[in-house]
C-alpha cells in the first residue's frame, strides 16, 4: 500500500503545455502552422503592426496573393463562433468563394505553366537534336580535321623532300652550267663540226636522191625483166609439155613397132622351123 501510495504522488513535468487541436490531423495542423507564420512574415513585410497570429474569432480578410501562399489550409475553427454564427457563416462562405476563385485562378495558372513548360520542353528537345546534329557534324569535321592534318603532314614531309631534290637540282645545275662555261670553246668546236656534218649530210641527201632515183628506174627495169621472165617460164613450160606429149607419142610408137618387130621374129622363127622340118622330111624321103 505504501508503494502504492508513493506512486500516485509521482507527478511528470512537461516542458510545455500539450496543445489539443481539433479536427485537423498531424499534416493539416502542420500546415496550418506554415501558412500563419508565412503570413505572419507578409504582414511583418508590408508594415503591420500586429505580429502575432490571428484570434480564432476573428477571420483573416486580407488573404495574400495566391503566388506567395497558394490555398493555404481551410481552418473551420476560427469560422465557429457561438456567439456570432451568421456573420460567421457568412464570413466562411465569402472565404469559401474566395477559395475557389483562388482555386480556379491557380488551376488557371499551372495549365498556363504546364502548357509553357510543354512549350519549352519541345524547344529543348528540338534545341537538343539541333546539338546533336551540330555535335555529329562537329565530330565529321573534326574527323575531316584530323584527316586533313595527316595529309598535311605527308604533304609537308613530301615538300620537305621536293626541296631537298631541287636544291640537290640547283647544285647540279650550277655545276653543270660551269661546266658549259668552261666547255664553250669545245661547243664552238662542236658547232663548227655539226656544220659541217650538215654540209655532208645535205651532200649525202641529194646522192640518196640520186640513188632513189636510180632504184626507181632499176625496179621498173626489174618489173619489166620479172615480166618477160614470166613470159619466158610460161614458154618453157609449154615447151616442155610439148616435149612430155611428143615423148609419150615417140615411146607409144616405139612400143608398136618393137611388138611388130618381135612378132614378125616369131612369125620367122616359126617359118624357119617349118622349112628346117620340111627339109628334113624331103632329105629323108630323097634318101
Amino acid at each position: 500500500m505504501r508503494f502504492a501510495e508513493v506512486t500516485q504522488e509521482v507527478m511528470v513535468s512537461r516542458p510545455q503545455e500539450v496543445k489539443k487541436q481539433v479536427g485537423l490531423a498531424p499534416g493539416r495542423h502542420r500546415a496550418n502552422m506554415l501558412f500563419k507564420a508565412a503570413l505572419k512574415e507578409t504582414r511583418a513585410v508590408e508594415g503591420d503592426s500586429t505580429s502575432g497570429p490571428p484570434s480564432s474569432h476573428q477571420p483573416v480578410k486580407d488573404v495574400p496573393h495566391p503566388y506567395l501562399l497558394a490555398l493555404g489550409v481551410l481552418s473551420v475553427q476560427k469560422y465557429l463562433s457561438a456567439e456570432c454564427g451568421e456573420e460567421s457563416l457568412k464570413e466562411f462562405r465569402e472565404s469559401l468563394e474566395n477559395r475557389g476563385r483562388v482555386r480556379s485562378q491557380l488551376i488557371d495558372d499551372l495549365k498556363k505553366k504546364q502548357r509553357a513548360f510543354r512549350e519549352q520542353l519541345c524547344v529543348m528537345e528540338g534545341q537538343l537534336g539541333s546539338l546533336q546534329t551540330s555535335c555529329e557534324e562537329l565530330g565529321t569535321q573534326r574527323k575531316n580535321s584530323e584527316r586533313k592534318d595527316k595529309e598535311n603532314n605527308r604533304l609537308k614531309t613530301v615538300i620537305s623532300s621536293q626541296d631537298e631534290n631541287i636544291a640537290r637540282l640547283q647544285a647540279e645545275l650550277e655545276r653543270c652550267h660551269a661546266a658549259t662555261m668552261s666547255k664553250g670553246h669545245e661547243l664552238s668546236q662542236a658547232l663548227q663540226q655539226v656544220a659541217m656534218v650538215t654540209e655532208q649530210l645535205e651532200h649525202l641527201s641529194q646522192e640518196r636522191e640520186l640513188l632513189l632515183r636510180t632504184t626507181e628506174m632499176y625496179e621498173v627495169e626489174k618489173r619489166e625483166l620479172q615480166d618477160e621472165l614470166s613470159q619466158l617460164q610460161h614458154r618453157a613450160e609449154q615447151d616442155e609439155e610439148e616435149k612430155d606429149k611428143i615423148k609419150q607419142r615417140m615411146t607409144g610408137f616405139v612400143s608398136q613397132e618393137k611388138e611388130k618387130f618381135e612378132r614378125l621374129a616369131t612369125h620367122m622363127k616359126t617359118q624357119q622351123r617349118d622349112l628346117l622340118a620340111k627339109s628334113a622330111q624331103i632329105q629323108q624321103v630323097s634318101g
